[in-house]
């Protein structure tokens, strides 16, 4: 008897512990629910859900506004928002877990996987590699033959862009390595390796090694978004309802097409953050991660000088003040998004939204991103930060 009386007050002494705590997240939570709403307001946004994760967690999902079109509901914690750029940074991590597995090589020349030479013209002698499209030096540029597929005004078979007649389009006049340009078609086109390495098509192969074992949804064919699910977004290109099956035609998806939602993101960024795993599933090895937060100036192939790791925007002071932080930021048509995190304290941050009156440069850091890691970074550590 004397043992459950001494049990029933050790019970209720952790519960009386526990209220402080939970009444003070309560508080610290509302506050930046506040904050996030002011900033999202202010920026006339329609819809947004923020998702904050510490140490491989996620410690808060903060929800605002509605999805666009004829649904008109509110944001929700499954709600499918379009990532546009952000994209990279999750075909990456497919791109680098077939490296793990020795289905691809960084610096093999990609016409080994391809089954057929792609050389820029104006450099026939000089290979192109997957560590050069991973940082935007290949070479290989955005040309109207992508565009025109992505938007399926004229969807060609990936071969007659890069070695048809018209390639030399394809292609800048700075040689494979040596020059930093921005790149949605080689994005797009390590969707494709990904095709032909795995056998499988860019969604399945990413649902089954990736997003299945992770519990978690993404999807790159607006078609597979899973039934009852709600996207966030009302614009798309036709593109995006196209259901490629051959390699060939699957460059349009890798480097803007990921749907996700900002929790499911999140947990993405805890396994970059982190040792490669989350939610105790490994996705990639610990030296992977490593690998890829590493500056690319200076590695094989790659003498231009960059601001990229293997996948990923590399930001000294730009997204918090005194900080690293790594990820990739998304804007097209509306769409703002921005994944970020600092492997120094395990912080992870996803934004997603659908639309406001921003309209950033490509390459500036939107103040959607930057007001909503500011406000996460006060909720996780206080204003000090």
């Amino acid at each position: 008897m004397l043992r459950k009386i001494i049990a029933l007050f050790a019970a209720f002494a952790l519960l009386v512990c526990a209220f402080p705590a939970a009444a003070e997240e309560s508080v610290r939570y509302t506050a930046a629910k506040a904050d996030f709403d002011k900033a999202f307001s202010a920026l006339l946004t329609v819809g947004a859900s923020v998702a904050v994760a510490k140490d491989g967690e996620i410690v808060g999902v903060f929800n605002y506004g509605r999805v666009l079109g004829s649904d008109k509901g509110p944001i929700d914690d499954e709600t499918f928002f379009k990532m546009a750029s952000a994209s990279k940074l999750i075909t990456a991590m497919g791109i680098m877990q077939l490296v793990d597995a020795g289905k691809l090589s960084l610096d093999e020349d990609i016409s080994a996987y391809l089954g057929y030479e792609v050389r820029n013209p104006n450099f026939a002698d000089v290979k192109i590699t997957i560590r050069q499209i991973l940082c935007h030096t290949s070479s290989i540029i955005t040309c109207k033959g992508y565009t025109r597929g992505v938007t399926m005004t004229d969807l060609k078979p990936l071969q007659e862009i890069l070695c048809g007649k018209s390639k030399k389009s394809a292609f800048s006049k700075c040689a494979p390595g040596t020059r930093y340009e921005y790149s949605n078609f080689g994005f797009g086109i390590l969707g494709s390796l990904i095709e032909y390495a795995s056998g499988q098509t860019l969604d399945d192969y990413m649902t089954e090694h990736i997003f299945s074992p992770l519990g978690i949804r993404g999807v790159y064919i607006r078609n597979f978004l899973p039934e009852g699910s709600r996207i966030a977004n009302a614009s798309y290109t036709n593109g995006e309802f196209y259901e490629s099956k051959d390699p060939e035609y699957s460059y349009i998806y890798g480097a803007g097409g990921l749907k996700m939602s900002a929790r499911d993101l999140c947990v993405l960024l805890t396994v970059l953050s982190g040792d490669g795993t989350a939610n105790g599933v490994r996705i990639l090895s610990e030296q992977t991660v490593k690998d890829m937060r590493v500056c690319q100036t200076g590695m094989e192939g790659v003498s231009a000088k960059v601001e990229y790791g293997l996948g990923m925007q590399i930001k000294q002071d730009t997204v918090v003040k005194g900080r690293l932080m790594y990820g990739h930021q998304g804007v097209s048509n509306g769409v703002i998004a921005g994944l970020f995190f600092d492997p120094e304290d395990n912080t992870c941050i996803a934004v997603t939204s659908n639309r406001s009156k921003e309209r950033p440069e490509i390459h500036n850091m939107a103040p959607l991103v930057l007001n909503s890691v500011a406000i996460a970074y006060e909720y996780l550590y206080g204003a000090e930060e």
